[in-house]
């Protein structure tokens, strides 16, 4: 604080500090800075992980999706998600679903049942459901790129509502990770689904 101080007397016009294990630090530093400091004077910059992005996290539920149960939090995003395919124009009868299924009453909803329930209320989710196919016990880091891409393109990620700058930004960053993917079959030749899933 003392340091900052004086560079602020000294007129320096950029001063940037790199503070360890910030993510866990951030609240006490934002209140330690503020005690000194007038709020419009610092930026607390923290990197927000690639998982939180709202687009990122939903392609990682659907690449975790299995063909045999789907949990009560994946039924509730694909109904709700805009980075599926005609998502716009069944956001109502996704909502609606959402709301009156009696087969969201269960934590563990079976895959057919679900994809059953949707023909009638969602037709076009229940067809892009039906579209999903189950991974090989094992196979190769550069087969579960093809795997992993293959089921975002049947659910028709990232949607059909257009992608503002930073889900775009995401997306480019998601496509550069599989290319980085494929460094993995130096390490392992044949990865089971845990363990590609868990590498991604």
């Amino acid at each position: 604080i003392a340091w900052l101080h004086l560079q602020i007397a000294q007129n320096t016009p950029h001063i940037g500090v790199v503070i360890p294990e910030l993510q866990q630090q951030s609240r006490s530093l934002q209140r330690l800075l503020l005690s000194h400091f007038s709020a419009d004077l610092f930026d607390i910059s923290l990197g927000q992980a690639l998982n939180e992005f709202p687009l990122i996290a939903h392609a990682l539920c659907w690449l975790n999706l299995d063909t045999q149960y789907f949990t009560l939090h994946q039924v509730t995003l694909l109904l709700q998600s805009p980075y599926l395919d005609e998502g716009k124009k069944e956001f109502l009868a996704r909502a609606q679903y959402l709301q009156d299924g009696h087969l969201l009453q269960e934590r563990h909803i079976p895959f057919k049942h679900l994809v059953h329930d949707l023909k009638t209320q969602a037709p076009k989710l229940a067809q892009l459901l039906t579209q999903i196919k189950t991974y090989p016990p094992k196979a190769s880091p550069q087969e579960w790129i093809v795997l992993f891409q293959e089921r975002l393109n049947s659910l028709g990620f990232p949607g059909d509502g257009g992608l503002n700058c930073e889900n775009y930004q995401c997306l480019n960053r998601l496509i550069n990770i599989f290319d980085e993917f494929r460094q993995l079959s130096l390490i392992s030749p044949k990865l089971n689904t845990q363990e590609a899933l868990e590498a991604l």
